[in-house]
């Protein structure tokens, strides 16, 4: 009898530890896909460094080109240059930083598809 308690023992612990290390296994998983979750909300549009960047030139630009217009309005042909050299710039920074939210709402889950509809 004695025997049997001690092997029915045995194997509880053993039971036991299984499901310890099965929680311990989970927990870490689980901790993983909350990093990983995190990681993607620290890389979206709102936060990266290329975003941040394409932002700050779109308000450079914006600063130059609040300088041209007296300088156009007379005709300089370099100001002229300038200004539409600025404005395509403008055009390419805007057009990749909608590219790139549109990406980080497609990547979060946020849907637009349903704003156009309504409109139409």
């Amino acid at each position: 009898m004695a025997s049997r308690s001690g092997n029915r023992r045995r194997e509880l612990s053993r039971q036991c530890e299984a499901v310890e290390k099965q929680e311990i296994r989970r927990r870490a998983s689980e901790h993983t896909y909350r990093d990983k979750e995190r990681e993607e909300r620290d890389v979206s549009a709102g936060n990266r460094d290329d975003v941040r960047r394409a932002r700050e030139e779109l308000m450079s630009i914006e600063q130059s080109r609040l300088r041209l217009p007296e300088r156009v309005m007379r005709g300089e042909a370099e100001a002229l240059e300038e200004d539409q050299h600025l404005e395509t710039r403008l055009r390419e920074l805007a057009h990749w930083l909608m590219s790139a939210e549109q990406q980080d709402e497609e990547g979060s889950g946020t849907s637009w598809e349903g704003r156009g509809r309504r409109w139409g």
